[in-house]
């Protein structure tokens, strides 16, 4: 297994607070099929059975059923925690090693489960997107001599060498 998927796994439990369901698979697997049996009115629905009906919507995708958000065009599947990792480096290599609001626009077109924080999370652990904030150097500044008349001032150029340094000395 990937090491920035074990740190990516171990951050998002730490770190699982909130109003978003996270399922598991096996907890994805058991909501698709129980509502499915109560959009088929098989059922007798108790009051928690209408809240699951309004929220969430089963649709069948090459041969699968998938769980998405009701009321949304077009679909936003639920993801499972486990494959919330892979989702996120898929979009992420999509959006061209985008940032947060870009990738999460991208993922929230297809989503429903896939939150900022997450985002974030994978955001600390990627290895290119932190090489691409190395802090900037602040250069020394170099005002130029004016003046009025001709010859009226020398001017000296001096030459900095302090980014080449002379074995331990600079």
């Amino acid at each position: 297994m990937d090491q920035n998927r074990t740190k990516f796994d171990a951050e998002v439990q730490r770190q699982s607070v909130g109003h978003v369901k996270w399922f598991t698979q096996e907890d994805l697997t058991t909501m698709t099929e129980r509502v499915r049996q109560l959009k088929l009115g098989s059922q007798k629905k108790t009051p928690n059975d209408y809240k699951l009906v309004k929220r969430y919507d089963v649709i069948e995708v090459a041969h699968f059923q998938r769980l998405i958000l009701a009321g949304s065009n077009p679909a936003r599947y639920f993801v499972a925690l486990e494959d919330v990792y892979n989702v996120i480096k898929e979009a992420h290599a999509a959006c061209g090693n985008g940032d947060e609001k870009l990738m999460e626009k991208e993922l929230h077109k297809k989503y429903a489960n896939v939150t900022r924080q997450q985002i974030k999370i994978f955001l600390a652990l990627c290895q290119n997107c932190t090489l691409k904030k190395a802090k900037l150097n602040k250069g020394v500044v170099v005002r130029p001599i004016l003046s009025n008349n001709f010859n009226s001032r020398g001017q000296v150029d001096l030459i900095d060498f302090q980014s080449q340094h002379d074995g331990e000395f600079r």
